[in-house]
């Protein structure tokens, strides 16, 4: 069982890693996998009284597409938007290689009849690859906590939860449950706030998750539900290949590179996801479970011997040859490496994995991956945006980054942005700008 270290220690080790009650702009945030990430929460309205946690408006639940929903907000929004009671319903990253939902953890330590706090929340990686996990937490205006993560498996109900506690509850978007936004978040102001703020990690299951928090040394339950685990490229049934190829593929040799590298793996919001998905590109190439250890045993994590054990590590592995078997999870898809930083912007890998083409031939499903590594500049991106357009029928009514919509906003002469030093657009302004960018052409772009 491994201790959360306190804030304050985290802070005086490296400024970087808390940025406690700061207000940070959405703008800068830009990374599925930097701390922090509460830029890609959604958010709906709580009504103004202060404290109240019921919804403004009539929001349409759970049961309908959050990025296109009018009552659905980003944080985005959120900032340039007069109203400042939030709640938070999910969770969305555009990219994102599979489905995922947030569910957040309610300790209610002031119903609790032992002295228990905010402080006893701990990490325990039971059978992982890895150091622990990190988890946000926020803490409510009576002591309480909100502990986040994402999971890789659809919905449950609450009652598939075995908590040890009847004080501790179940929230999130995996149980169809807002909570209260943080205050730290720009445009919120609430009684909750971030006691230690880093990445959300993301789990493959429920189970796995209940295997990673503990409370004062002991598991806070179990999940009983449904152990089904979405696909990480769609409804794609893989099996595993009998033999290992001839040379290590490019997609397994770059990931372990990855896991190795010092400055690269403490980078990394979730250091234990990347071992995880190594060992799925491993193990799904052909490669033996020894054989595996073996390559993990070569490449330790952050470069450091002694970090590595390969008792553990083969334990965990077993199990996930289980979960290939069963096909309750199958190997990263190439968008999912570039989503962690494994492969560069728009690169794929030659191998025969689902999801996994030649380079440069992957198939364009959002601007987000193809315009991360172009220039500031808001008119390169534009152009640089019109062009994917041209090249690509599936981005024809995608929407581009926040960056293009300012601009094209700004740039018409109809059009009055509310706030235009920002960058931030209204929702309204949002709408406009998105049917301007579908109606431009290069060509009407240059001559402008």
């Amino acid at each position: 069982m491994t201790d959360r270290p306190p804030v304050s220690e985290l802070s005086e080790q490296d400024p970087d890693v808390v940025e406690n009650g700061s207000a940070l702009d959405p703008e800068e945030i830009d990374d599925m996998t930097g701390a922090p990430v509460w830029r890609h929460l959604q958010f709906i309205r709580l009504a103004d009284e202060r404290g109240a946690k019921m919804p403004a408006d009539a929001w349409g639940g759970y049961d309908q597409d959050f990025d296109t929903a009018d009552t659905i907000y980003s944080a985005e929004d959120v900032a340039s938007l007069p109203h400042n009671r939030w709640g938070v319903v999910g969770f969305s990253v555009p990219e994102a290689p599979v489905d995922s939902n947030l569910i957040v953890f309610d300790f209610d330590f002031h119903k609790a009849d032992a002295d228990i706090s905010i402080d006893n929340i701990q990490s325990a990686p039971r059978g992982k690859i890895g150091p622990p996990v990190e988890f946000p937490v926020v803490e409510s205006q009576n002591g309480g906590a909100h502990v986040y993560a994402l999971v890789e498996q659809a919905p449950v109900k609450e009652s598939d939860f075995d908590l040890t506690h009847d004080w501790i509850d179940v929230r999130g978007e995996a149980v169809k449950h807002h909570v209260v936004a943080p205050t730290e978040t720009p445009g919120v102001n609430t009684d909750y706030s971030i006691y230690y703020e880093c990445s959300i990690p993301m789990f493959s299951s429920y189970a796995e998750l209940m295997d990673s928090i503990a409370l004062d040394g002991d598991f806070i339950g179990e999940f009983s539900g449904d152990e089904t685990v979405s696909d990480a490229v769609g409804d794609v049934e893989f099996d595993r290949a009998a033999n290992a190829p001839g040379e290590m593929p490019t997609c397994y040799q770059r990931t372990l590179q990855f896991r190795a590298h010092p400055i690269k793996r403490d980078g990394h919001g979730n250091p234990w996801k990347v071992d995880t998905l190594c060992a799925l590109l491993g193990l799904s190439h052909g490669y033996t479970v020894e054989e595996v250890a073996d390559h993990f045993e070569e490449y330790p994590p952050g470069a450091k011997v002694d970090k590595f054990d390969r008792n553990v590590t083969i334990s965990h592995l077993r199990r996930l040859v289980q979960k290939l078997e069963t096909h309750e999870l199958a190997p990263p898809a190439a968008a999912t490496l570039r989503s962690h930083n494994i492969l560069e912007i728009g690169e794929g890998c030659a191998c025969d994995l689902p999801g996994h083409f030649d380079p440069g031939k992957e198939n364009v499903s959002s601007y987000l991956a193809y315009t991360e590594a172009t220039a500031a500049d808001p008119d390169e991106l534009v152009e640089r945006c019109l062009q994917l357009r041209n090249e690509y029928d599936e981005l024809d009514g995608e929407t581009p980054p926040t960056t293009v919509l300012w601009k094209v906003a700004r740039e018409h002469d109809h059009v009055e942005v509310e706030n235009p030093a920002s960058k931030a657009l209204t929702k309204d302004e949002r709408r406009v700008a998105r049917a301007l960018f579908a109606d431009l052409t290069l060509e009407g772009w240059r001559d402008d």
